[in-house]
């Protein structure tokens, strides 16, 4: 990727705009920290709920008959989706960009992101970036969101794929899937309109925010601003060369973590297809769109997970079982994946003084 050559005159301007240093540290709230505690009190009451529901004799069963081969194969799988973020950050950058600078700045990122409450995560990307490779911030939290609006056309790409081939036994199912369908569907239209007009059609949404004096309304205010990153973010950074890779990239992003999920749950012995997994997986990933944000989403994605598992015909106490234990060793894989992040980087930054130091000498 190239900086257009107006880039520092046009950048900070474009996006400030949509995006600052605000956007990760707001202004204390109290009303925000009383929600947030509420949502993990509501998260932590599910979980216990789950818990209670659990026959014991037959979950520690399952627990003693987990192959540890599958949840290393899970390991490896996480691991190479991580790298595979690494290749496509690395065609959102500036040409010379080193993958072994960018892998443990994905880890390390991802691992705060998933961890983290609120947006504070997405901060250690944009510092890292900053502080490794000298990127502006402007310019990695563009990248940032144009990864995003990949990943939305991939999620999309299999979800509809899925849903296609997934006999669904239940009316709610089929109606919840219907109108999951229909969302990503509009959304990816309204994506493709946007960055094929960007400025007209960003004007022709303003008009009529304004006209329909909507502009004051807190989720109409958030959903404007992100689309005048959009704009932005593809206006500064020309990604029409690399679309189809990117868009490759990241199909095969998500079918690593969709593979994660469906090795985890065969290791707990849960009976769904492939493409099961990728369905139930994409109703997770919805799930963690809303503004219900707690730590890690502790019981959301649990709840959310055994209800579906339910419904295509899976016992209560695997179902259970096995979204606590995924949960769980997720969360333990991330750990391990972000602190081998933060030890390879200051690997990277001691050699970097090293080397510096040896030319100082040299000189």
């Amino acid at each position: 990727m190239k900086i257009s050559p107006h880039y520092h005159q046009t950048m900070q301007q474009n996006i400030s705009k949509s995006f600052s240093l605000k956007t990760f540290f707001p202004q204390w709230n109290p009303t925000n920290h009383i929600i947030k505690l509420l949502s993990l009190g509501f998260g932590v009451i599910l979980l216990s709920w789950l818990i209670s529901q659990l026959e014991w004799s037959a979950t520690l069963e399952i627990l003693r008959n987990v192959p540890v081969s599958l949840l290393l194969a899970g390991f490896m799988i996480y691991g190479l989706s991580f790298y595979l973020r690494a290749l496509r950050l690395q065609l959102l950058l500036p040409a010379g960009m080193n993958t072994n600078h960018l892998f443990p700045i994905v880890l390390i990122h991802y691992m705060a992101l998933n961890l983290i409450p609120a947006r504070l995560g997405e901060l250690s990307y944009v510092y890292l970036l900053k502080r490794i490779n000298g990127v502006p911030t402007g310019y990695s939290i563009s990248n940032l969101l144009i990864a995003r609006i990949f990943d939305q056309f991939a999620i999309a790409f299999l979800f509809l794929v899925s849903v296609a081939v997934v006999d669904l036994p239940t009316q709610w199912l089929r109606l919840v899937s219907l109108s999951v369908g229909i969302f990503f569907i509009v959304t990816l239209v309204l994506l493709i309109v946007i960055l094929a007009y960007k400025e007209r059609v960003l004007h022709w949404i303003q008009q009529i925010v304004r006209k329909l004096k909507w502009h004051e309304h807190p989720l109409i205010y958030k959903v404007m601003r992100e689309i005048e990153g959009m704009v932005a973010a593809f206006r500064e950074i020309q990604v029409k060369a690399q679309a189809l890779r990117i868009f490759g990239l990241s199909v095969l992003i998500w079918i690593g973590i969709f593979s994660l999920n469906y090795v985890l749950l065969v290791a707990f012995h849960v009976s769904l297809s492939y493409i099961e997994v990728i369905l139930t997986s994409t109703f997770i990933i919805l799930i963690g769109l809303l503004p219900l944000r707690v730590f890690s989403m502790i019981g959301v994605h649990e709840t959310t997970w055994v209800f579906i598992a339910l419904a295509l015909g899976i016992s209560r106490n695997v179902a259970i079982t096995a979204a606590i234990g995924t949960h769980i060793l997720l969360t333990f894989y991330l750990f391990v994946f972000g602190g081998y992040g933060l030890w390879r980087l200051q690997r990277l930054e001691r050699k970097k003084v090293h080397d510096t130091t040896i030319r100082n000498k040299s000189g």
